[in-house]
């Protein structure tokens, strides 16, 4: 018997049949790999006959893609941990976070896991911002999660450089991720009128707010900022920076506001 009739008669039999056929299958293919309906059959067996099957196909040199292997460590329905342990290792494409999440929190021994991990990143990889930040939580040590971090050029966000930060990421590699991302960075060492600022993008003015601005740039001759907050809130450019472990907006101050505080352009400006 061939797995493709085993798979197309199987539903009809009583448990015992089920696990007694499987007996009789002389191969699982040639016709390209059966890995997805070997995935969906165990899903609707018994957990003995799940596990045969699986010990069946890995023998025959049946290989699974990553969201398959996910699905059959997920399904609770392999007791042997040495046939999840070979199944994690016979992918034909590439884990995501997410899979790879999935494994840890399924197999009884999360170290096979931690290997291939390991394996997978010490190579460049695929990972994207989402990937990365799934898997930070659950590495072991700070080797594993330089080595994860740095196997990928994905460019990543604020609040993900924030996580980074969060999980103790080394500073060369936040600096490194930082510019690559396009995101000022600062050395935590510097002083707050050190920190780099994000230039606003002016809008083109139009003829009549050049007139005005003319006018009053005639008038007075334009302040130059000495960094400190003058209480003229609705002139302060935006800005961030990163000082200790954190990207933020400057000590309680905000977006759109340079050197004032949450006040804003209320009037309740904390002067520095």
């Amino acid at each position: 018997m061939t797995w493709a009739e085993y798979y197309e008669r199987y539903d009809g039999w009583q448990e015992s049949t089920q696990y007694s056929r499987l007996a009789s299958i002389t191969n699982f293919g040639p016709d390209g790999s059966p890995s997805e309906e070997i995935c969906d059959c165990i899903q609707y067996v018994d957990m003995r006959t799940a596990t045969s099957i699986l010990r069946r196909a890995l023998a025959a040199g049946v290989r699974f893609r990553a969201a398959e292997v996910a699905e059959i460590a997920d399904s609770g329905q392999i007791e042997d941990e040495e046939a999840l342990e070979k199944l994690i290792q016979t992918t034909v494409d590439a884990y995501t976070g997410e899979q790879l999440d999935t494994l840890l929190s399924c197999l009884p021994n999360p170290e096979p896991v931690f290997e291939l991990i390991d394996k997978i990143t010490s190579k460049p990889t695929h990972f994207t911002e989402e990937d990365v930040l799934t898997l930070l939580p659950n590495l072991p040590d700070e080797e594993s999660i330089y080595q994860l971090v740095n196997s990928t050029d994905a460019i990543f966000t604020e609040n993900g450089l924030n996580e980074l930060c969060d999980y103790g990421v080394d500073e060369s590699l936040i600096r490194k991720i930082s510019k690559r991302s396009g995101i000022p960075y600062a050395d935590p060492d510097e002083s707050d009128e050190k920190i780099p600022l994000k230039e606003a993008q002016p809008r083109k003015p139009g003829l009549f707010s050049s007139i005005l601005m003319g006018m009053a740039m005639a008038g007075s001759p334009k302040p130059k900022s000495t960094g400190r907050c003058t209480g003229d809130c609705a002139h302060c450019p935006p800005h961030y920076g990163y000082r200790y472990g954190r990207w933020y907006y400057g000590h309680g101050h905000t977006h759109g506001c340079e050197f004032c505080g949450n006040g804003g352009c209320s009037g309740k400006c904390n002067i520095d």
